[in-house]
C-alpha cells in the first residue's frame, strides 16, 4: 500500500507525534507503568547517560551502523510500504531488545578507553580494598589473571592503530580477533554491570554517601570482580555468536540468538544483587529462580519495548528516506542518535527495575518510589 504525498515537515510531525502517542498510552495503562516511570525518573537524574550514549550512537550511525548490527539498505519506495516492511522490523526490534538486556551500549569504540578503567580499577583494589567490600586485595593467580586482562587491553588499541607489521601471520591475526571480542565481552560486562548498581544506589541510596552515585556504583562493581568474570566470558561467546551469524544472515540462528538472550536476562541483575563473597553458582540458581518470577512481566515488557523499538526505527527510516539529498545528513543523524539513546537506556532501566524489583529477597524492605 502506497502513503499519500505529504510535505516532509508534515511526515515528520505524524511519525513524532504517532511514536511519542504511543510512549504516553503505555506510560499510562501499561501494568509496568511505575517501571517505566521510575526509569525516566532515573534518566531525568542522570542525564549524562543520554548524552554519552548518544554520542556513541552517533559516531556509528556516522559510520553506516547503529553500533548494533548493520543498518540493512533500504530505498523510499520500501519504507512506504509498511506492510511489507513490517516482519523484517519486529526481527530487527527483538534482536535489539534482546541484546539490551546484556549490552545496554555499544562497547565500540569505548573499548579504547578499557586499559585505562582496568589501571585505575587494579590500582584501587590494590589499595583500597576495603572500600569495594573485599577482606583483602587480589593475590596470586587472581591478580595475574587481571594483570594479563590488562595487557590485552593495552595491545588491542595498538593493533587497531597498526602499531605491529601490517601483514602479521595468520595465527597471530586469530589471536588479535580473539583478543578484540575478549576486550569487547569485558567491557560490555562491566558497562552493563555498572549501570545495574546505578539503578540500585539510585533507589536505595548509602545513608552516609559521601560520594557520587557513579562513584558508588563502580566502587560496588569493583567489589564484584569475582562475578564481573564469568559475565564477561558469557558475553564473549553470544558477542561471537552474534558476530558469526551476521556474516550469514538466517531466520533461525537470529531468533535462538534472541531466545538465548532472553534466558539469560537475569545473570546480570543477579550479580548485580549478589554480595561480594558470593560464588558464580550460586548467583546462577538465584538467577534461574528470577528467571521464574520474571518470566510473565519480562515477556509483557518485551512486547512493548519491540512495538517501541519497530516504530522507532521505522519513523527514523522513514524520515532517512524522505531527507533532500542536498542538506547535510549529520543533523538528522544526531538527532536520530540521542533519540535511539533515550529509547535505548529507558527501556533498558525499565527491565533493570523489574528484575531488581522481583529479585530482591521477599525479607527486604521496598525501594522508596521516585514516582
Amino acid at each position: 500500500m502506497s502513503l499519500p504525498e505529504l510535505p516532509l515537515w508534515l511526515w515528520s510531525l505524524l511519525c513524532i507525534a504517532g511514536l511519542a502517542g504511543g510512549m504516553a498510552i503505555h506510560l499510562t495503562f501499561h501494568p509496568l507503568r511505575q517501571d517505566f516511570s521510575d526509569a525516566l525518573d532515573l534518566l531525568r537524574n542522570q542525564p549524562r547517560l543520554i548524552l554519552a550514549g548518544g554520542l556513541i550512537l552517533y559516531a556509528h550511525l556516522a559510520s553506516g551502523s547503529d553500533g548494533f548490527q548493520p543498518l540493512p539498505i533500504r530505498l523510499a519506495d520500501e519504507w512506504t510500504n509498511w506492510t511489507a516492511l513490517a516482519p523484517s522490523l519486529l526481527e530487527e526490534a527483538a534482536t535489539r531488545f534482546a541484546m539490551l538486556l546484556h549490552q545496554v551500549l555499544p562497547p565500540w569504540p569505548a573499548v579504547w578507553l578499557l586499559p585505562i578503567i582496568l589501571a585505575s580499577s587494579l590500582w584501587n583494589l590494590s589499595r583500597r580494598p576495603y572500600r569495594a567490600g573485599l577482606r583483602h586485595r587480589p593475590r596470586g593467580g587472581a591478580w595475574g589473571l587481571l594483570v594479563s586482562l590488562l595487557v590485552v587491553s593495552t595491545l588491542v588499541p595498538l593493533a587497531e592503530l597498526n602499531v605491529f607489521a601490517p601483514n602479521l601471520p595468520e595465527s597471530l591475526e586469530t589471536l588479535l580477533v580473539g583478543a578484540r571480542l575478549l576486550c569487547l565481552g569485558l567491557l560490555t560486562a562491566c558497562l552493563q554491570l555498572g549501570a545495574l548498581r546505578l539503578a540500585c544506589v539510585w533507589q536505595d541510596p548509602p545513608a552516609n554517601a559521601t560520594s557520587s552515585l557513579f562513584s558508588t556504583a563502580w566502587w560496588q562493581v569493583l567489589g564484584r570482580w569475582r562475578l564481573l568474570l564469568p559475565l564477561a566470558a558469557f558475553d564473549v561467546t553470544w558477542i561471537a555468536l552474534q558476530s558469526w551469524s551476521s556474516l550469514s544472515p538466517s531466520h533461525l540462528v537470529t531468533w535462538l540468538l534472541v531466545e538465548m538472550l532472553l534466558f539469560f536476562a537475569p545473570l546480570p541483575v543477579a550479580i548485580a544483587l549478589a554480595t561480594p563473597e558470593a560464588s558464580f553458582l550460586s548467583t546462577g540458581a538465584h538467577a534461574l529462580r528470577l528467571l521464574a518470577r520474571a518470566f510473565l512481566p519480562l515477556l509483557g515488557l518485551a512486547l512493548t519495548a519491540i512495538t517501541i523499538l519497530a516504530l522507532a526505527q521505522y519513523a527514523a527510516g522513514l524520515l532517512g528516506s524522505l531527507l533532500p539529498t542536498h542538506l547535510p545528513g549529520s543533523a538528522f543523524h544526531l538527532l536520530i542518535a540521542f533519540s535511539l539513546a533515550f529509547l535505548h537506556i529507558w527501556l533498558f532501566l525499565t527491565s533493570a527495575l523489574l528484575l531488581l524489583r522481583l529479585g530482591r529477597p521477599l525479607t527486604s524492605p521496598e525501594p522508596r518510589s521516585h514516582a
